[in-house]
Order: structure tokens, then C-alpha cells, then sequence
């Protein structure tokens, strides 16, 4: 399954934890469980620590309270465990850490992540994007991970498939998402029957760009028919609706990078 662009810094984050984890619980002696604690100590200060901070403010308020308070519980115990070792010197239970960990960041990919994507709304995936930017540009230059700030920049010039993306998106809302410093990107995608019930984005004004199939959008009373290609333009305060005529309907959605606050009905999946 193809994470969102918003939680892919996340996921990249867990490429490191993985291996880690695997070093701490396969490390064959004291001498090398000792190496291995301290690569993981270094790694807490450096951005573990950090990974734990930001995944609780961003995700804790996206997630159900049951996944909410598992992600605080087992970031605690990981975290007391690693403050053990630096506090006693004592390094022979790494391979219990290790599993900790592992385990851990398994749930998130596999559980976690995947439940935020199915719940959260368009704009909570765009202010999220919009903070994990941020995460991304503090690891361009990571210790643990050397080539991350290289594969970042070649991201970044790449061309995007809207069209493919869309067609191959196996559920509805944001399909695909991209921010620079200036705009913020997103591609949505609907079927037949779904959309986005009428709202007001009194911040920033909207350009919205056809991508695949057809839909109906509602702006202050007025219909316009959205197909591949068409565009147009929403202006801040207007209200907005949308309607997916076919499966799949699918637009790109290009604004100035400015948190959006919405009144009116919340942008979750509605049906006619």
C-alpha cells in the first residue's frame, strides 16, 4: 500500500528505527551489545526522540483515543528503557528493546498509519503535510540515514502521474500530495456518488485543476462541470461543494501554503 506523502516522512524515519531494531536484537556479545546501545543512544538524541515528539502532536489528536493512548504508552516504555541504558550502563537487555521497537513501528505502519488515512479529512492531511515538511527538511542532512537529503532533492524535481495515480488508488480522498515552500498540492479522489459536502475556506483562494472522469462543483450557487483539464478557480470565502459523477473523479487542488480553516460542514466523504 502506497503511504500518504503527509506520513511518508514518518515512514522513512522507520526505515532507521528498523534497522536498529534488528541490530539490538541480534547482536551476539557484550562488546557489540554495547556498540549497538550506543548507536541507539546516539540515535535518541540525534531524532528518535524527536520522532516520538512530533508523532504524539501530529498524530495523537488524527488517531482514535485507543491508538492515541497506545502510541504515548509504548513511546514511554521505549523511552525508559533507553534512558536505562544511559543511566546504568547495563546494556544486556537490549534484545528485548529491540523487539519493542520493531514491534512498535510495525503497528504504526500497519495499523496506525492506515487508520489515519481512512479517517482524516483532506485539510488534516494538508496541515499535516505542511508539519512533516518540516520534519523532512531537520533529517536532509541525517546521520543514520546519509542518503536521505539526496533522494529528497531528486524527489522533489520529479514528474507525477496525477492521472495514473488516480486511476490506481484503491480508496477515496487525497490520493497524492506535494508542498514547497510556497504552495501546497493535493490530489483527491472520489467515486461515483462521493464528494465533499458544501464548506467555506475563508483563507486562501483555491485552484482546482480536472484530473479523471467527471464531477459537479458548487461554488455560492453556481455548477460547473469538472472533467480532465478543466480548471477552476474557487475564491477565498466562496462555499464549495463536490459531487463525482463517475468512479473515479479525481481533481488537484493548488494553494498558497497557509493553514486552512474551514466553516461550515467538515471535508470528510459525503454521498449524495
Amino acid at each position: 500500500m502506497k503511504r500518504h506523502p503527509a506520513l511518508q516522512p514518518f515512514s522513512r524515519d522507520h526505515n532507521v528505527g528498523l534497522v536498529l531494531a534488528r541490530s539490538l536484537q541480534t547482536a551476539p556479545d557484550n562488546g557489540a551489545r554495547h556498540e549497538v546501545a550506543r548507536k541507539l543512544l546516539e540515535a535518541w538524541d540525534v531524532e528518535l526522540k524527536d520522532h516520538f515528539s512530533e508523532e504524539e502532536r501530529l498524530l495523537g489528536p488524527l488517531a482514535s483515543e485507543g491508538m492515541a493512548e497506545r502510541l504515548r504508552h509504548e513511546h514511554r516504555v521505549i523511552a525508559e528503557w533507553i534512558e536505562a541504558f544511559r543511566t546504568t550502563g547495563e546494556y544486556g537487555t537490549t534484545a528485548t528493546v529491540g523487539t519493542l521497537l520493531h514491534d512498535h513501528i510495525r503497528w504504526e505502519e500497519r495499523e496506525l498509519f492506515p487508520a489515519i488515512e481512512a479517517s482524516a479529512t483532506e485539510e488534516d492531511l494538508e496541515r499535516l503535510a505542511r508539519e512533516t515538511d518540516g520534519l523532512e527538511a531537520r533529517r536532509h542532512d541525517s546521520p543514520l540515514a546519509p542518503r536521505r537529503g539526496e533522494l529528497m532533492d531528486r524527489r522533489a524535481s520529479q514528474v507525477v502521474d496525477l492521472a495514473g495515480l488516480a486511476r490506481a488508488a484503491s480508496s477515496s480522498g487525497p490520493a497524492w500530495g506535494c508542498a514547497t515552500d510556497d504552495l501546497n498540492g493535493t490530489l483527491v479522489r472520489w467515486a461515483e456518488g462521493e464528494g465533499v459536502a458544501a464548506h467555506v475556506n475563508d483563507v486562501v483562494d483555491v485552484m482546482m485543476v480536472g484530473v479523471e472522469g467527471r464531477g459537479i462543483v458548487v461554488v455560492d450557487g453556481r455548477t460547473e462541470a469538472m472533467t480532465p483539464g478543466a480548471l477552476l478557480v474557487i475564491p477565498k470565502g466562496a462555499e464549495r461543494s463536490v459531487a463525482a459523477e463517475t468512479t473515479p473523479f479525481a481533481y488537484l487542488n493548488i494553494h498558497l501554503k497557509r493553514t486552512l480553516q474551514l466553516s461550515g460542514a467538515a471535508m470528510r466523504p459525503s454521498r449524495r
